[in-house]
């Protein structure tokens, strides 16, 4: 069985991917110099156990963030 591996990329904006990835949100906010994140996410998903845990992460290192729970960013497709 492979690994996976951790691994971060710069297109359009840096992206952190891997395992526990989460865990190291306060070292990516800072490397970024960003002090006050907005969490967007839709009303199902905002109860899956992954988002509470980075919200989570967030409170217990003290960063200040916001969060939008909306459909709203979603678009369904038109007829013309």
């Amino acid at each position: 069985m492979s690994e996976i591996e951790n691994v971060t990329w710069n297109y359009p904006t840096p992206m952190w991917f891997g395992l526990d990835r989460s865990l190291k949100i306060a070292n990516a906010l800072e490397s970024l110099s960003m002090q006050n994140p907005l969490l967007v996410t839709d009303p199902d998903f905002s109860t899956n156990k992954n988002f509470t845990k980075i919200v989570e992460l967030l409170k217990n290192n003290k960063i200040k963030h916001s969060i939008s729970v909306s459909y709203t960013h979603l678009t369904l497709p038109t007829k013309a």
